[in-house]
């Protein structure tokens, strides 16, 4: 077979055709199975390195185990996890000092409640009670036209909150009663 070009005729041989041909089907053919192949050796080191870890795990559980049988061990545990005394003994429990005490923790907790209730409520609402309250000043008590509850310290329920410049609103009603003259 003659192959003409710009640098001139040129022969192939039909063996080399049928060479080439067949290169291309072997290729066709070992491709898929070559990729296949790759990809269940990877599944196979997955599975591995989950045995491996899954026998780590239960060796450890096993370890665990052996030591809960142990009636010394299960005392100890008690007395650490549980604060258990044998009849007779005194327990002494101390706090850390880096947590507070425990108002001071209390009042961590409301004030990030009170943080919360504030973030939850929509600006619009926020912006409303602002503009209604613009022109009253404060005598020193918590202006919250709303009487929203406010957590404080040392309660199991939230107090009302003072308003002495604004009168309540009846939700019952459905409608806001006007502000009331400032006290001055």
């Amino acid at each position: 077979m003659a192959v003409v070009g710009k640098n001139g005729e040129r022969a192939i041989s039909l063996r080399v055709i049928a060479v080439f041909l067949f290169a291309i089907l072997a290729v066709i053919i070992i491709a898929p199975t070559a990729a296949r192949y790759t990809s269940q050796q990877e599944q196979l080191r997955q599975v591995r390195a989950e045995y491996s870890e899954m026998q780590e795990r239960s060796a450890q559980l096993e370890a665990e185990l052996a030591l809960w049988q142990n009636d010394d061990f299960v005392r100890e545990q008690a007395r650490s996890r549980l604060g258990y005394v044998v009849p007779g003994e005194t327990l002494y429990v101390t706090r850390n000092q880096e947590e507070g005490s425990a108002q001071q923790q209390l009042a961590e907790r409301v004030e990030q409640s009170n943080r919360t209730r504030r973030a939850n409520t929509p600006w619009y609402m926020t912006m409303w009670d602002s503009i209604r309250i613009s022109g009253y000043s404060s005598d020193g008590t918590l202006d919250n036209p709303n009487d929203t509850p406010v957590f404080r310290p040392g309660s199991q329920t939230p107090a009302p909150a003072e308003t002495p410049a604004i009168e309540a609103t009846d939700p019952a009603a459905g409608s806001a009663a006007e502000p009331s003259a400032p006290q001055g």
